[in-house]
């Protein structure tokens, strides 16, 4: 497959972008694949799964710490039933996008690739905290400082909708969707920092702290 990875795609790249995301969950809405039991489906039973595994790994005073709060966490996450379903990507790291002349050419690398929720791709594409809040900068912050920046999420999202106009409850529950990938994230790096607070502790409770209706108005109004 012809062209190059971008660390830092323009606006009208990552617009280009955006457009294939909506176009690939418009293709596998409908599609339900026979042998989803056998690949990892990203929900609540599997984080559970996957985060037991780890502290069990890890297997010191700091993991069962940090599995008793991803546990109670979990709980908060409200995904109804009615929530529509599909193959989502689950990974646009810019080693996954190619562009060739400045324009789109492919997403590659499906191995990440499962059945989930049709918003996990679009909740995986926004960042509403600011560029300057990452996992090595965190400590920086103080719990109870603003760190939101909705502007470039919601500018996502509108684009996205352009192309597959998300359904009432998508868009209710967006929120929890987006926590849900933090929580993926908290798995992948569970031996990161300590269980009374780490990066993704400190992004859960920022969110906590804002709710989901708030969540809601600053990307959607």
């Amino acid at each position: 497959m012809g062209g190059k990875h971008l660390k830092k795609p323009n606006k009208d790249q990552k617009r280009q972008l955006i457009r294939r995301v909506a176009e690939l969950q418009n293709i596998t809405k409908n599609y339900h694949p026979l042998y989803k039991k056998y690949r990892w489906n990203y929900d609540i039973d599997l984080c559970k799964r996957l985060a037991q595994k780890e502290a069990k790994k890890i297997n010191t005073p700091n993991s069962i710490k940090k599995l008793k709060w991803f546990n109670e966490e979990l709980s908060k996450i409200k995904l109804p039933k009615s929530l529509p379903k599909g193959i989502c990507h689950c990974d646009f790291h810019s080693s996954n996008v190619l562009f060739e002349k400045g324009k789109f050419k492919a997403i590659i690398d499906f191995d990440d690739a499962n059945y989930t929720f049709l918003i996990f791709d679009l909740a995986s594409l926004i960042n509403p905290f600011i560029p300057a809040f990452e996992w090595n900068t965190w400590l920086k912050f103080e719990k109870d400082v603003n760190i939101f920046d909705f502007s470039e999420s919601k500018w996502i999202v509108s684009e996205y909708i352009k192309y597959r106009p998300l359904k009432n409850n998508e868009k209710k529950y967006l929120f929890d969707v987006f926590k849900l990938t933090i929580m993926l994230d908290c798995i992948w790096y569970f031996k990161r920092g300590k269980a009374n607070d780490f990066y993704e502790k400190r992004k859960i409770d920022y969110l906590n702290r804002l709710g989901r209706e708030e969540f809601y108005k600053k990307i959607f109004r």
